[in-house]
């Protein structure tokens, strides 16, 4: 199997949504005191997937973001308003 480099296999999204939610997926992390592992254990996801997202290279499926909203406590809307 072909493999390229990490960044063609998990490229920077460079949008205003993007930008936002990895903003607050930091934000509202550390506000809560946790850590990316506790958050990647509430929300079923693997630790990486939490740091691709704080570093806008991840791609989470809606059911993803919705079990993020829950466990940071949020609406699923605040997790993409700009600040």
């Amino acid at each position: 199997m072909a493999r390229g480099g990490f960044s063609s296999r998990f490229p920077v999204r460079d949008t205003a949504p993007s930008r936002a939610l990895a903003k607050n997926v930091k934000r509202l992390r550390k506000a809560r005191g946790l850590s990316q592992d506790e958050l990647a254990d509430q929300v079923g996801v693997q630790t990486p997937a939490i740091s691709h997202l704080e570093n806008r290279r991840g791609n989470p499926t809606l059911m993803t973001l919705e079990k993020l909203a829950a466990a940071l406590g949020v609406r699923f809307t605040d997790l993409f308003r700009s600040r």
